[in-house]
């Protein structure tokens, strides 16, 4: 009898200690020393988890901020009092110098509507200078605190700027579109007032077409 009771509990004791050794499995329990944890679906909690597919939109550029043709052959020059822009949508050439007296005149309304085109940032003007040395070139905008930047026209692939031409007279303003395509140009207070414009894309006609009067009325 005892010795049948005894068989009795070894068997009962392998049956529990079975079923508590499935559950740990079923819960995913690890017995190791590596510090993982415990997964609910019997996964290796461990196991790396997959990278999320960045979106093919996020690696897309904006065509507006692509640098233009002028800004490509400005970013070749050496420039002083500053960087000028590679991507505005307009720019304008201005051919001064600090000895020639309309250009004097000419600067202080040069330097105000600079401030406007600068702030709109679609819009960029570059002095190139026919003084005969830099340092001069720079004090002449220091004078009329001028802040846009500037190259000499003596300096190296000025002539291969998109549009510029050699003035004939100065002061000459030449307005190009970012490809170099001459907008206007002459005397830089009948130029300059149309950047603006010139930044704004054109109206498409076909969007709103204008009114049109009856046959009778036309004639």
């Amino acid at each position: 009898m005892k010795k049948s009771l005894r068989i009795f509990t070894m068997v009962l004791g392998l049956a529990v200690l079975g079923s508590f050794s499935a559950s740990a499995q079923g819960f995913g329990v690890s017995s190791g020393g590596d510090g993982a944890g415990i997964s609910m679906d019997g996964g290796d909690s461990s196991a790396p988890k997959k990278k999320k597919k960045k979106s093919k939109n996020s690696k897309k550029k904006d065509d507006s901020k692509k640098t233009s043709a002028v800004g490509k052959a400005l970013g070749k020059l050496k420039t002083f009092n500053g960087k000028p822009s590679k991507k505005a949508k307009v720019y304008v050439y201005l051919q001064s110098a600090s000895w020639c007296q309309p250009c004097n005149q000419e600067m202080p309304e040069v330097a105000a509507t600079y401030l406007e085109m600068k702030k709109d940032g679609r819009a960029e003007l570059i002095l190139i200078g026919h003084d005969q040395e830099e340092d001069a070139a720079k004090k002449f905008l220091k004078q009329y605190k001028a802040k846009f930047p500037g190259i000499l026209v003596s300096g190296k692939n000025v002539d291969k700027l998109p549009g510029f031409t050699m003035a004939q007279g100065i002061p000459n303003a030449i307005m190009v579109d970012e490809d170099g395509n001459v907008l206007a140009s002459g005397y830089p207070s009948s130029v300059l007032p149309g950047w603006k414009a010139a930044v704004e894309p054109a109206a498409d006609a076909s969007a709103d077409p204008a009114p049109t009067l009856p046959r009778e009325l036309a004639e």
